[in-house]
């Protein structure tokens, strides 16, 4: 059966099409045309290779049937949806079956159990639309089932393709910043498909919409909006990138040893708030860490050493004091040390809060790296129910969401919190009987600061 799609791709969506590459990032902004690219995709293989097995998955399975689906149903021929050719359409276990064999299923991957469930058989494509919903470990584990084999014995060309609005997770680390070897991004703005859209789109959204809504939506900055309740906006972190501060004779050493899996052991060297370097390895012998931690201590004189001590952190602090290394504990999971105590959970958010204050002021400076800029934008805080205590988000939910845990992020919080209250004595004038400051940050929260 010949059958015609009536289908123009633009530049971008062109450009998509031909790149060879196994995974396949398509979009980052919206109107670009990127789920109508998807479901192209899909049509496109599993009618050229009878017998094809596709993989059609959003976080929900809900949003899914109410957008996605929808376009790709639009786009089958009706020609094809005839039951006496093979057709077939089951809504509650999502699957389509065309006419020459080749099967569509689709689904959502928010829990573990829907994972397994679409996971469970073999695919030619799999694709997932806006994937800046979906955690790293369902793509990482839908990857593992691209291998399967037409009836007839020859192997397709297999993809992962993606498509998404600019996020602050695993996308932005695996597609943008560092991209993965076979992993490309094709940017793809409504400038680019405005064929398909009405004339006054762009120019009805730059009028609606917030600044910083403008440039991560309309203009696909991936840096320009982290989402609700992020700790420090990315437009604080984005002006304290080499910024030049005042002199001063406050070295100190933060350091957020690693955990478990893949998470980095982090060592941040500071003067005062301004960030001199980051120094992170994977190796599991603390040993390694301790001695470059050694080697900055004596050679800056570094007068605080902060370890955080919730997890591998006891070791490193056992091995420093035997190496004569003066290092004290930092108990993320300890109380804070604000006099109101229903504020914050813990000290780990009363000193993420405290390096916001800063980066608000202008009072930091951090070297461009990208990989700890992407984790200072990505951390967000919830409120609590009980108490409404506000809360970071913890480390293991930051890697499900990121593929790696905010480890360089957290040392330079912890080298800030070091920093904080120490005096030059060179530079500093006394202030032991200078009245404290009172200011308001923007929580409307009064601080007290010497």
């Amino acid at each position: 059966m010949n059958i015609e799609i009536p289908y123009v791709p633009n530049e971008k969506q062109r450009l998509a099409h031909e790149l060879p590459h196994r995974n396949k990032l398509y979009g980052g902004a919206v109107g670009g045309g990127k789920s109508y690219w998807l479901c192209i995709c899909i049509l496109f293989h599993a009618l050229k290779y009878p017998g094809a097995r596709v993989c059609l998955v959003r976080k929900h399975m809900s949003t899914l049937k109410n957008s996605t689906l929808v376009t790709l149903l639009k786009l089958i021929p009706e020609q094809l949806k005839n039951p006496r050719l093979g057709w077939g359409h089951n809504q509650q276990d999502g699957h389509i079956t065309l006419p020459n064999g080749s099967l569509i299923n689709y689904g959502g991957v928010g829990t573990p159990e829907e994972v397994q469930k679409i996971g469970s058989t073999e695919y030619s494509l799999i694709c997932i639309d806006e994937a800046g919903e979906v955690d790293l470990e369902p793509f990482l584990f839908l990857s593992s089932r691209l291998r399967w084999k037409l009836p007839d014995g020859t192997i397709p060309p297999y993809n992962m393709l993606l498509a998404s609005n600019p996020a602050h997770n695993w996308l932005k680390e695996y597609f943008i910043d560092n991209p993965r070897e076979d992993f490309v991004f094709i940017q793809a703005l409504p400038s680019d498909n405005m064929d398909n859209l009405p004339e006054d789109y762009i120019e009805n959204l730059r009028k609606l919409y917030p600044p910083e809504w403008v440039d991560k939506y309309l203009e696909g900055d991936w840096n320009a909006l982290s989402g609700d309740q992020v700790v420090i906006p990315h437009e604080f972190i984005k002006a304290a990138i080499n910024r030049q501060l005042p002199n001063t004779d406050k070295h100190v050493i933060g350091v957020d040893p690693a955990g478990t899996g893949g998470d980095e052991n982090a060592i941040v060297y500071a003067n005062g708030n301004t960030i001199l370097g980051i120094s992170t390895n994977r190796k599991q012998d603390p040993m390694i860490s301790c001695a470059k931690i050694a080697h900055f201590a004596n050679k800056k004189k570094a007068k605080r050493i902060l370890v955080e001590t919730d997890g591998m952190g006891e070791i490193f602090l056992s091995r420093l004091r035997a190496m004569g290394i003066k290092a004290t504990p930092f108990k993320s999971g300890g109380n804070s040390l604000v006099s109101d105590k229903d504020v914050y959970y813990n000290l780990k958010t009363e000193a993420w809060f405290y390096a916001r204050t800063l980066f608000e002021d202008g009072e930091v400076s951090i070297p461009d790296d990208k990989q700890l800029i992407n984790q200072l934008a990505s951390v967000k805080y919830e409120v609590r129910e009980a108490g409404g205590k506000l809360k970071i988000e913890s480390k293991k939910d930051m890697s499900k969401k990121m593929g790696n845990s905010p480890d360089r992020a957290d040392a330079v919080v912890i080298a800030l919190w070091a920093a904080k209250g120490m005096r030059d004595p060179v530079r500093d004038f006394d202030r032991r009987r200078q009245p404290p400051k009172v200011r308001e940050n923007s929580y409307g929260w009064q601080t007290h600061t010497a």
